[in-house]
C-alpha cells in the first residue's frame, strides 16, 4: 500500500450515490497523482478503482449529468476517461471494502477481518484507566 487516508467532501452531497460519485472522483484524482509519481520513478501501473456505489458507478459510466441535473460539467471528465479506457472502474461487495475501516462501524471481529483481508494487523489498544486490563486479550493475532 503506497497511500490511504479518510477524508470528508468539500461538496454538499444530495444522496448518497452522488457522495460516493464524488469519493471516486476524488480517488482517480488521487491515483493520477501516484501513478505519474511511479512513473517518475519508472513504474507504468493501470488505475483501477473500486466502488460498493451502484448509483455511484452509474453516473461515472453514463454520458452526462441524467437526473442529477446540479452535478458540475467541470467533473465529468471522468465519463471520457472511463469510455476511452484510460480509467478503470469495478464494483466490490460492501462487506469487503476497505473503505469502510475509516468510516463505518465494525464489530472487532468484522474490523480484523477487513484488516487481514488487506494485509493489515490489528491491535487493540489498551484503556489507561482499566484496571483489570490484564484479564483481557492485549492484542488479536492471525
Amino acid at each position: 500500500m503506497i497511500d490511504t487516508f479518510v477524508s470528508t467532501t468539500q461538496v454538499v452531497a444530495l444522496s448518497s450515490g452522488e457522495a460516493e460519485f464524488y469519493a471516486i472522483i476524488t480517488t482517480y484524482i488521487e491515483a493520477l497523482f501516484l501513478q505519474n509519481l511511479l512513473l517518475e520513478l519508472g513504474y507504468d501501473l493501470d488505475i483501477m478503482v473500486y466502488s460498493d456505489s451502484a448509483a455511484a458507478r452509474g453516473i461515472c459510466r453514463r454520458s452526462g449529468v441524467g437526473k442529477v441535473k446540479h452535478l458540475s460539467i467541470k467533473i465529468m471528465w471522468i465519463q471520457t476517461k472511463l469510455k476511452n479506457k484510460d480509467l478503470a472502474l469495478d464494483a466490490v461487495d460492501g462487506t469487503k471494502n476497505p473503505a469502510d475501516l475509516g468510516t463505518k462501524n465494525h464489530t472487532i471481529e468484522e474490523h480484523e477481518t477487513m484488516c487481514r483481508r488487506n494485509l493489515m494487523h490489528f491491535v487493540r489498544g489498551e484503556d489507561q484507566n482499566d484496571d483489570d486490563q490484564d484479564d483481557d486479550e492485549d492484542y488479536y493475532e492471525d
